[in-house]
């Protein structure tokens, strides 16, 4: 017949279509209910609640942003859920369409055979019963399992929602300390700032009175030192007229006077008291006059130029001062030693002499101061030929400024046998030799020089000077 072969149909159909995971139902097939509540059961008040749950649940976890790996997660479980739930609304449609299908096709067969055996009838309506009642109960138990499931979901994102308030709180406190700490650093940086500002101020106000004490104690040193300058030109002035005093009388009483020191004949050629040199020079040479009248024609005859001076020109360069930076010897220059020599020479030639010049210059030679001990002491410690050298350079400029020409040629001439690269003992020599008169040995002396030092100014200055003279 065709009514059972429905049955069994919709029966295989109903255990096929059984979701996984869903609870299987045990019911005995003698549970019987009207049919006409089979059509009318309609989703329950429960099962609307469920659902709306799952609904706002999934749009508040959608609308949130994600934060972390639970809110992926719980997003998958709730995506699952939504499948499972529309599997088991499809089997619930199915269910409820099979079932009014059956029914009516029932109906269709009972009015058709309305003279036929009721038993039959009977046992397919109960079957039909059976398997409605079997239908709301699985309704009801997949509703039930669905706001388990509900509750289950809203206390897992209760606890993902309160996860994510403190880790929010946590943000705010983070951010409350981070605010707080650059404060914090802000007050440090304006406190250093502070201090640096405070420091640097000081050190400003240190430095000026430092610069003001510096400038202070300079003035107070130049005012002493001008004050010693001062004092030095008295005293100077003072030794000065004492050795003319002492000079006249040791004339007027016939002795041989030696020429002043040093520093009076610096004084003497310096240009600071003009009138007071001339004046003492006619002083002390009246004075010579009245005691020995034969020095005038002596005099006369010392100050008339001899022909090796008369090839040298009377206009003389600019004072050159040859040194050698090596040996520390240095060539004094040729005018300035001629300038020295003829005022010694003028107060010399005053002096009373039975005789000639060479017994003059035998004089002078015999008043030569002797060496300073640091000199004849570094002539000594001389380990080679090069300090031995540079040692009788040194004394003989100590004799060439005492006038003592004939020994500082000598010591000039020691120090080139030892060391022939002392250029400045050769030009020293040529000064020598040219005031000699010896202009030819001089330009040679010089042209050595030369050749060992050819960018020296001084050198080149003299050797026009000597190539002008003998033109």
């Amino acid at each position: 017949m065709r009514g059972p072969e429905l049955d069994q149909t919709a029966l295989t159909s109903m255990r096929s279509l059984r979701p996984n995971g869903f609870p299987q139902l045990n019911c005995s097939p003698g549970v019987a209910s009207a049919p006409s509540s089979a059509p009318s059961s309609a989703p329950t008040t429960a099962r609307y609640g469920g659902r709306q749950k799952l609904a706002l649940s999934h749009s508040s976890l959608h609308g949130r942003p994600a934060v972390g790996e639970e809110a992926l997660v719980l997003q998958k479980d709730l995506k699952k859920m939504e499948e499972k739930l529309a599997t088991a609304e499809r089997e619930r449609d199915w269910a409820m369409t099979a079932l009014r299908q059956s029914e009516s096709e029932l109906q269709k067969l009972l009015s058709q055979k309305a003279t036929g055996d009721a038993d039959g009838s009977d046992v397919r309506l109960n079957h039909y019963r059976v398997l409605l009642e079997l239908l709301n109960l699985r309704c009801r138990l997949l509703e039930q399992w669905i706001e388990e499931e509900a509750s289950v979901m809203a206390a897992q994102e209760e606890g993902h929602a309160e996860a994510l308030r403190r880790m929010e709180q946590q943000v705010q406190e983070l951010a409350t300390e981070v605010v707080e700490q650059q404060a914090a650093f802000q007050d440090q940086v304006s406190v250093m700032s502070a201090q640096q500002e405070k420091l640097e101020q000081q050190h400003c106000e240190d430095y000026s009175l430092w610069s003001e004490e510096l400038l202070r104690g300079r003035e107070k040193a130049a005012e002493e030192i001008a004050a010693l300058r001062e004092d030095l030109k008295r005293q100077e002035s003072l030794w000065h007229q004492e050795w003319l005093k002492m000079q006249q009388e040791a004339f007027v009483q016939g002795i041989n006077v030696p020429d002043p020191p040093g520093f009076l004949l610096q004084w003497l050629a310096s240009e600071e008291n003009p009138d007071l040199k001339q004046h003492e020079n006619e002083r002390g040479r009246a004075a010579l006059l009245e005691t020995i009248p034969e020095a005038a024609t002596e005099t006369e005859e010392e100050q008339a130029p001899t022909p090796s001076q008369a090839q040298t020109p009377s206009a003389q360069p600019t004072a050159n001062e040859a040194a050698s930076k090596s040996d520390g010897s240095s060539a004094r220059s040729f005018p300035e030693v001629l300038g020295k020599d003829k005022a010694c020479d003028s107060q010399g030639s005053s002096a009373p002499s039975p005789t000639s010049r060479s017994s003059r210059t035998s004089r002078t030679s015999s008043l030569c101061i002797s060496v300073p001990e640091d000199l004849l002491k570094s002539l000594e410690r001389a380990s080679d030929k090069q300090q031995t050298s540079r040692a009788w350079a040194r004394i003989g400029q100590f004799h060439q400024r005492q006038k003592c020409f004939e020994k500082a040629r000598q010591a000039y001439q020691q120090a080139v046998s030892l060391d022939a690269t002392q250029h400045g003992c050769l030009a020293n020599l040529a000064q020598l030799e040219a005031h000699a008169g010896n202009v030819s040995t001089a330009k040679e002396m010089l042209a050595a020089a030369l050749l060992l030092d050819p960018s020296n100014k001084n050198y080149i200055s003299f050797s026009k000077w000597l190539a002008n003279g003998s033109a």
